[in-house]
């Protein structure tokens, strides 16, 4: 790890007119603004959130060759970090390739515009690395201006304090106006097509969840929101990047626990902190991308028994049979979607392993009081139990062996066991 001095820290836009265009990008279209401040666009085929409500980076004085217009600016934008004490035309070539085989998120149209965060102090950029994002059609490069002494430059875009080295790598939107710039995070949007959840989150800057209150038009799937992979890789943590969907038994910070009842959801408010089983997960680095159905208050009701919500569909087979009860949505979503890595559920009589046996998943039902059930709408409250499914049995092994801690322990005034 280099240690980086917090300083005022100018980016420096390098000359793109001689740049030629090998790779035809596609241009950001937005398609609307959500009721909470973000940014629904496309770009190519997919279509993408941009948080602007938490911005990564604030800043202004920016230079008047990215104001073409007086309109706002909406500018896809990549973030490249690396360890390399040179950086050249190879080391970008595949530090591009690696973002592209590593995440579901990033495209080579979010290089319009590239900042090179490099993670040595002495870092030095040759020239074959501008030659290579001239290849990539790359039209503003950002870069601290030691970094590339004896090039042309335009104008300078000042993000005043903050370390270079804690902007995570990635795909971003850098947007606002000359007063007011913001770099912000996407999210790619995955139709729920399989019905498994109730609605996608993100998170915001205090800590707090939001609902992406978005559907897709035709049958009114939810969008979930993920974030981009790459922002993860330079951190430390056992689940960082794991992309996980809740039981909506459990409190999220900001949102409505359910329980799957409507009549429920009325009269509670929003939760003020995370069920100390969910922080866990959030402390170790892991993403939470939606709440997901359940049975009512984690009953085993049958599908056809199901009235206050569509009940999920189940991948296997013709697709049409059923995902059990309660933990329903979360283990046809581990079945459904790759690009999901875990499901939180319940396990009281049989609500983990049934849903796990028919979608063909890995679910447990752990040791009684090996989690804390604080936080979370109980069933029978000395019988309930915390589990999580997988499609990998190590990677279910390991999400277990990090998330079961003793701290986190249920007290035998509940369970009416011995100690474990």
């Amino acid at each position: 790890m280099h240690s980086t001095v917090v300083r005022a820290f100018a980016l420096v836009t390098i000359a793109a007119n001689t740049l030629a265009a090998p790779y035809k990008r596609n241009p950001p279209t937005v398609v609307q603004k959500t009721v909470q401040d973000g940014v629904v666009f496309t770009l190519g085929n997919y279509t993408y959130l941009a948080d602007t409500r938490n911005p990564k980076v604030t800043g202004k004085n920016i230079p008047n060759v990215l104001m073409e217009t007086n309109e706002s600016l909406f500018m896809p934008m990549t973030v490249i970090s690396t360890d390399d004490g040179i950086v050249d035309g190879q080391c970008i070539e595949d530090t591009i390739q690696g973002y592209l085989d590593g995440d579901d998120v990033f495209s080579l149209d979010f290089m319009e515009g590239v900042y090179m965060a490099p993670r040595s102090p002495s870092v030095n950029v040759t020239t074959s690395a501008f030659d290579q994002f001239s290849k990539m059609d790359v039209k503003h490069i950002f870069m601290n201006h030691h970094h590339v002494q004896g090039h042309q430059l335009l104008g300078a875009l000042s993000f005043g304090d903050f370390n270079e080295t804690s902007l995570p790598p990635g795909p971003y939107i850098l947007t606002g106006s000359a007063e007011d710039l913001q770099l912000v995070p996407v999210y790619r949007l995955y139709e729920d097509a399989y019905r498994d959840f109730l609605y996608g989150t993100y998170e915001a800057a205090d800590g707090s969840y939001t609902p992406l209150e978005l559907t897709y038009p035709a049958f009114r799937y939810p969008a979930i929101p993920v974030p981009s992979r790459i922002y993860s890789w330079n951190d430390p943590r056992p689940f960082a990047g794991f992309r996980v969907g809740i039981k909506d038994l459990y409190d999220m910070k900001g949102l409505v626990t359910t329980g799957g009842s409507q009549a429920w959801a009325y009269i509670n408010e929003p939760a003020t902190s995370n069920a100390p089983s969910i922080q866990r997960i959030v402390d170790l680095g892991g993403v939470l991308v939606g709440k997901q159905k359940l049975a009512q208050f984690a009953s085993g009701a049958n599908p056809w028994q199901w009235q206050e919500e569509h009940y999920p569909f189940n991948p296997r087979g013709d697709g049409w049979l059923t995902c059990s009860a309660s933990s329903s949505g979360g283990g046809c979503s581990i079945a459904a979607y790759d690009w999901l890595d875990y499901a939180i559920g319940s396990d009281t009589g049989s609500s983990m392993r049934r849903p796990a046996a028919v979608s063909g998943t890995y679910g447990n039902r752990p040791s009684q009081g090996l989690m804390s059930l604080e936080q979370v709408l109980p069933l029978g409250g000395a019988t309930d139990t915390a589990g999580v499914f997988s499609r990998d049995p190590h990677r279910w092994a390991y999400f277990a062996k990090h998330w079961y801690i003793p701290s986190l322990h249920q007290s035998t005034n509940v369970t009416g066991l011995s100690a474990l």
